[in-house]
């Protein structure tokens, strides 16, 4: 055997025995890198799920609703000083411009009504002054006052107030059928359509009323 096949075996062994560990070596680094995960964590070897992603809300789960938005609250009311009296009647009732029937005309004084609408009544003026004077209405309208009291007023009173009624139907007879047949109380009747009346009855109403 020569020098250069000696050579040979030897470089040929050198080189398997080189190799042989290089790949030892890679196997042992393998295995113990394996070995150490297995140590920290045996569960790495399988796939898991980040657990910001594992959380699932239940099918009925409802996200509650967001607070409503915060209302400011009301002004206090200023408060009225409560009227220790009350409230007067005049406060309940309606102003006066606002009642169709209210007559603001200033009324009429007793001594008045004698001199103008009981001035073919005269014995009247007692009865009148005693029975009619306590109420507006009455005082103005003194002749259906006075026929309203008939029980109460003298005899020469009722004899003139009937003589007024009676020229009152004569004057006003034409008008009553005409404007007022079914009405009981025509004298009111007669009044709200005074324009439309003949001139007689115009006339009689004007002197035995307040027109």
């Amino acid at each position: 055997m020569n020098i250069r096949n000696v050579l040979l075996i030897i470089l040929g062994t050198v080189v398997v025995s080189v190799t042989t560990a290089l790949v030892t070596v890679r196997m042992i680094q393998s295995d113990l890198a394996s070995s150490t995960l297995k140590q920290v964590d045996p569960n790495l070897t399988q796939t898991t799920t980040p657990p910001s992603t594992m959380i699932k809300l239940s099918p009925t789960a409802q996200v509650p609703p967001p607070p409503p938005p915060a209302v400011p609250a009301p002004a206090p009311v200023p408060k009225l000083a409560a009227d220790p009296a009350g409230p007067s009647i005049e406060s309940l009732l309606p102003p006066k411009e606002f009642d169709p029937n209210y007559d603001a005309r200033k009324p009429l004084r007793p001594e008045e009504v004698v001199k103008t609408l009981l001035k073919n009544t005269p014995d009247c003026e007692d009865d009148y002054k005693e029975l009619c004077t306590g109420n507006r209405f009455l005082a103005e309208h003194p002749l259906a006052c006075l026929r309203s009291q008939k029980e109460k007023i003298s005899r020469a009173c009722a004899n003139q107030v009937s003589a007024v009624q009676d020229k009152f139907k004569t004057d006003c007879s034409s008008d009553i059928q005409k404007f007022c047949p079914e009405q009981r109380r025509y004298f009111s009747c007669l009044k709200a359509k005074f324009n439309e009346l003949s001139k007689v009855c115009q006339a009689n109403i004007k002197e035995y009323s307040r027109k």
